[in-house]
Order: C-alpha cells, then structure tokens, then sequence
C-alpha cells in the first residue's frame, strides 16, 4: 500500500512512499472487527474460536507522518471478556464521539465516551482484563449491556442517541443510549438474517443480508406492533435491490452518500444506486 507524501501541484505529480506497519495487539484468534473512533479510540474483537470472545479499547496517539512508532507507542489497551457470551459478532464507533457499540451472542454491549476519561494517552501499559459489565473504576456508569434473544451480527449509530442492531433472527431494534434499561424498539423485520446496517440520514437505513436480501428502510415507519397480523411478515422496504448472497455473513459491504452508491463483495465488487433499483 501507499500513501501521498506531497500534495500534488499544476507542474508535479503527487511522490509515494512506502506505507508503515507496526504490529499493535498479538492475538491467538482471527481479529473479525475493527473501527476508529473520531477520538482515536479503536475497538477490535475477537469472535471466539481459539479464545475466549473478547474485545479491546485501545487509546491511539497523535499521528506522525514520519514515524508510525510515534503514533503506536503511547498506545493503552483495555481489554474486556463478556459474562455469558458464546461469541462477538460485530462493533461500531460512532461518528460523533468516542462511545462503542458490541454486537455479541445475546447482547448489545454500549461504552460511552466518557469511559476515555481513564483510558490515559501518555504512558504506556500493558492490556489490563475487565469483565464488560463492571463498572469502570472512576464509578461512571461507563458500560451498559442490552440482552437480546439472538445473535446481534450487525451495530450501527444512527445518531449521537440511537443505535441499530441487526439481529440473527431478521429483527433491526434501536436502543436509545440515554437510558441503562433493557428496553430496544422493534423497528425493521428484515427477510433474513442481518449481516450489516448502514445508515443513510436520520431517517432512511440500507439493511443487507442473506437470502439475497439487500433493502432501505424508512425508520419513520415502524414495524406493526404484536399482536397486529402483520407483525410476523417482513418490514415493508422502500427499495428492494438485486443481491447476491445466500448464508455468509463475512462478505464486505459498504455504501457511499455523496456518490449515491452501495458496494457489496462476492467474488466481484456489485455497485448499485442507491437510490433506484438499476
């Protein structure tokens, strides 16, 4: 890989230089997820074949154009193994702040961005192991679990508030952040199992998953409520999209606003409007 070392001029063409790599964290198992806050925290897991699940918080330094070390050496690791978890499926950051999403085998897992607050930047230590539903040591209620009755294999933030769980089962729920209860909406039931969420604005969502299932949603709509007989059907899409994919869930999947397009991988990249079905 390579990364511009100038910006490119009228009269001269942008010069590469080598990309770095440092190793940061040395794991037994795949890695299945990673993602970078705005905050420079980072969050990657462990699904939980070779090891126990487990995920890790690690407090990034300030980057350095010449020197990756200067960048990786102030690193904190702060890693967490859930009570009651067979496996994690999925995280998120969000956008507005430093706060993470887990997606595990029965629950969402919500750290907010305050827990950075006791995660220091300036010395180096090695990881220290926390069950995910203790409190942090400062006594802030920093991290809050949501049981769910089925695997949670997609997290997305929807706003600095609102987070959306793709669930094994077909539902989307959203979970408010403001609160510590157990209490999730049912907002989608999609056709299948749900292998990603991607949110498009406050109100429309772009939900893929197996079965050849690719949809978006508009969240002003709610799912029909039990015991009504349309609650056991799926969720009315606003655009259905050609897909192909029956059962994995590893496939790469992402979208892009600005230039109105979804990207999904099999064994070529799919590109599709995502505004239209063609």
């Amino acid at each position: 890989s390579l990364v511009p070392q100038k910006e490119p001029t009228a009269d001269r063409a942008s010069t590469y230089k080598p990309l770095q790599t440092l190793p940061m964290l040395a794991e037994k198992s795949e890695i299945n997820s990673v993602h970078i806050g705005p905050t420079g925290t980072m969050v990657s897991t462990i699904r939980g074949e070779e090891q126990l699940p487990q995920f890790t918080l690690t407090r990034l330094g300030q980057p350095d154009d010449t020197n990756l070390a200067l960048y990786v050496a102030p690193c904190v690791h702060i890693l967490f193994q859930p009570r009651d978890c067979t496996a994690i499926w999925s995280s998120a950051s969000s956008p507005w702040d430093g706060s993470v999403a887990v997606g595990t085998s029965n629950s969402v897992i919500l750290v907010n961005e305050t827990l950075s607050t006791y995660i220091s930047d300036t010395r180096v230590v090695p990881p220290q192991r926390t069950d995910a539903t203790d409190e942090p040591r400062s006594g802030d209620n920093n991290i809050h679990s949501v049981k769910n009755d089925s695997d949670v294999l997609a997290v997305e933030f929807l706003s600095p508030p609102t987070l959306a769980a793709g669930l094994r089962n077909g539902r989307v729920e959203l979970v408010d952040r403001r609160t510590r209860s157990e209490d999730k909406t049912l907002s989608i039931r999609h056709p299948s199992s749900v292998s990603h969420i991607k949110r498009l604005d406050e109100r429309y969502v772009v939900v893929c998953g197996l079965e050849n299932s690719l949809c978006m949603y508009d969240l002003r709509f709610s799912h029909p409520p039990s015991p009504s007989k349309e609650y056991a059907y799926p969720t009315r899409p606003v655009v259905e999209y050609e897909h192909e994919n029956e059962y994995r869930l590893d496939l790469g999947f992402d979208i892009d606003c600005d230039a109105g397009l979804i990207a999904a991988g099999k064994t070529a990249i799919s590109l599709s409007s995502i505004y239209s079905t063609t």
